[in-house]
């Protein structure tokens, strides 16, 4: 997928790690993980970016929290997030052409699956 890489203000193909990839395929595949929208994870409810956040920090508390970003993490703790930068979100989805089309994916009842044949064909 072409997006906007935010340090060279060009834009360019951006792939996940393959490692990360198949990880976060297989979990969202998996059945698993409940889907859920709105917050990375809410009681036993997940986004798919929360199942990214949950498979790279299994006991990080992510309940209630909208994005991988700053606003949520803070500005120390969001380098320390150890997924890919790509599919870390800015204070808003928009600022991340990536997040944005994922949490739409997601908030708008796409299914695990159909998210998961979207990142192995896209990203």
């Amino acid at each position: 997928m072409k997006t906007t890489n935010p340090e060279t203000g060009k834009m360019e193909d951006v792939r996940l790690p393959k490692e990360f990839k198949e990880k976060w395929i297989a979990a969202l595949r998996s059945g698993k993980f409940k889907q859920g929208s709105g917050y990375l994870q809410d009681g036993d409810e997940y986004c798919c970016l929360g199942v990214a956040c949950r498979i790279a920090h299994p006991k990080m508390d992510i309940q209630k929290l909208c994005l991988i970003g700053v606003d949520d993490f803070g500005e120390s703790k969001i380098k320390k997030i150890k997924v890919p930068s790509i599919i870390k979100g800015g204070d808003t989805p928009s600022e991340n052409k990536i997040v944005s089309r994922l949490t739409k994916m997601n908030d708008k009842g796409k299914s695990f699956k159909t998210i998961a044949n979207y990142i192995e064909k896209n990203l």
